[in-house]
């Protein structure tokens, strides 16, 4: 049956969600606009500048929402975007493969790049206190090849308190640009991403330890797994990115290891859901796939149309599969 949950954390959510708007694409001429990359930093984003008044600054969501931003490429009007923007907030840490040449053009060309990911204090791969399946890896050259993302782990939005400094950190940089109270603005930003993060808490607390056990698809829920004490028994895919593919042998072994732990379940990407990961779930013994928010906020008239309503969804999924 479902788990209920607890009161607190859903009365929480509630409080939050309610102040929290899907991110835009729409820009208004003659206002200078900040491009997000992703889904998950345009939420952020948009809700930083309405905060500071969509006359004085706007937001533009470069990634439609289910994109994978592992291999999203931008059109020619896009970069034209991104060229005159006053500001482009960028993932960074090879999160963006496909736009990283674009954003380095940018940079080359005198524009402002934001590389979030390098302010949050990033996980080594290697270092997030939990096994992942695949440190057979861990000694190879960083950006060995196109499908890996290096030392350093770019999924850092899984951690909300990192997400939380994001803000705080953006409205520092808006400040400079913009001025307009970006700096109250990116902490009252900061302040709801908090409270969301205790009310996934709440929601998580359902779990219990010993259930605390997950296999993903790729490398992307080591910060979750940190920042609210689970275990990752294995990936799917080998590497930070979705574009690689495991071995034969690969597979072997992870469904060997499915099987002595009782792992059970397994997380997919909502948006691009893995039928190598489905395959898997069935040869261990059709484990749970719980469906997962990854790479992108969902829909906006959906339970997940923006970056704090987005963990919610997830931590309400994990804790009524595995409560």
């Amino acid at each position: 049956m479902p788990t209920r949950l607890p009161v607190i954390a859903v009365t929480s959510a509630a409080l939050v969600l309610s102040g929290c708007q899907a991110p835009s694409a729409s820009t208004s001429p003659g206002v200078p606009t900040i491009v997000a990359t992703t889904t998950v930093l345009g939420s952020v984003v948009e809700d930083l500048t309405q905060c500071i008044g969509d006359d004085v600054v706007q937001t533009s969501v470069l990634m439609p929402i289910g994109a994978d931003p592992h291999d999203f490429a931008p059109s020619s009007e896009q970069m034209a975007l991104m060229s005159r923007s006053g500001l482009v907030v960028a993932n960074g840490l090879g999160l963006e493969q496909g736009l990283m040449d674009a954003l380095d053009q940018i940079e080359a060309d005198g524009g402002k790049v934001f590389h979030v990911a390098e302010w949050v204090d990033p996980l080594l791969f290697s270092d997030d206190g939990h096994d992942d399946g695949h440190d057979d890896h861990a000694d190879e050259p960083a950006m060995a090849d196109e499908h890996d993302h290096g030392d350093f782990d770019p999924h850092f939005w899984f951690d909300m308190a990192r997400m939380a400094e994001v803000a705080r950190q953006l409205g520092v940089e808006l400040e400079a640009e913009f001025g307009s109270d970006a700096l109250r603005c990116g902490e009252e930003i900061a302040g709801q991403i908090e409270t969301a993060d205790v009310a996934v808490a709440e929601i998580l607390q359902a779990i219990p330890d010993e259930r605390k056990v997950l296999v993903t698809d790729h490398k992307a829920f080591g910060y979750f797994a940190e920042h609210y004490d689970f275990d990752i028994a294995g990936v799917v895919i080998p590497g930070g990115s979705t574009l690689a593919e495991p071995s034969s042998q690969e597979l072997a072994d992870l469904i060997a290891t499915i099987t002595a732990l009782g792992v059970p379940a397994m997380v997919s990407d909502y948006f691009e859901p893995s039928a190598v990961l489905e395959s898997v779930a069935k040869e261990a013994g059709d484990i749970t796939v719980i469906p997962l928010y990854v790479g992108s906020v969902g829909q906006p008239d959906g339970d997940a149309s923006d970056y704090e309503s987005m963990m919610i969804a997830n931590a309400t999924a994990l804790a009524e599969t595995l409560g």
